[in-house]
Order: structure tokens, then sequence, then C-alpha cells
């Protein structure tokens, strides 16, 4: 299998640096990038096409749900999943209804992350195969 590439999103230089070490000894995930803002994200994954976009969902200027619209209609291949601190059932559903694939609650381990990255690609590979689109519904 390919090694998964990811984009990570997060307003929080520390917070970014402390998922690009949680991630850096999984061989199957490759980093691509980091970057603070969703229009960053927006720009990076239109150049880049990463395979999975971990979003958080508390940003200035562009929210990680505004962003995640925006990048469903833009780059319908790249799953976004949304990392947040709040576990509030109807804030969550709101961030799939935007076309995350799915969510995290902060903290998590390094472990968790890269399962959940691993589930979701795997996901998206049968559905390509299959020929049915990447969405989520309620």
């Amino acid at each position: 299998m390919k090694r998964i590439s990811v984009l990570i999103v997060d307003d929080i230089s520390d917070t970014r640096n402390s998922i690009r070490r949680l991630l850096q000894f999984k061989n199957d995930i490759e980093v691509l990038g980091d970057v603070g803002s969703g229009s960053e994200a927006i720009l990076f994954t239109e150049a880049k096409r990463p395979d999975i976009i971990l979003m958080d969902i508390n940003m200035p200027e562009m929210d990680g749900i505004r962003t995640t619209e925006l990048l469903a209609q833009r780059v319908p291949d790249c799953s976004v999943i949304i990392m947040s601190v709040q576990s509030e059932q109807a804030y969550l559903i709101s961030a799939m209804k935007a076309g995350a694939r799915d969510y995290i609650v902060k903290p998590f381990t390094g472990d968790e992350l890269s399962n959940m990255i691993v589930k979701i690609y795997e996901m998206d590979l049968h559905k390509q195969r299959s020929g049915t689109t990447n969405s989520f519904s309620l």
C-alpha cells in the first residue's frame, strides 16, 4: 500500500508540531505539510492533493467547518478528519454535514489518530473502486 499523504491544519503551531511528531514513526503515513489557516489549507490542498486533511475546528478567520465545506466543493477527492476539543454532538454533526468524513476529540494518541487515518483512507479506496461518492449522510 502506498503511504497515506496527510495535511495538518491548526492555527496553533505547537499543536501542528505535536501531531507531526505523533505521526512521524507511522510507516504508512506521510505528512506532506502543515498550515495555520483555512485559506492556506485550501491553497495547499488544491496544489498537493493530500489523501487526508486533519482539520482543527476552531480557527480564526475561517473555521474548520467553513474550510471543510469549501474543500468538499473544490477538492472532493480529499477527505477531512475534524479535530476538536469539543465532543458536543450537535457541533460535530455540523462538521460532518460540512463534508468531514470523521472526527477525533483532542487529546488523542498517535495510535488513535493513525488508526482513524488508515480507516478513512481504506473506506475511500473501497468507494473509489465501487464507484460511489465520498460523502457522508445523516
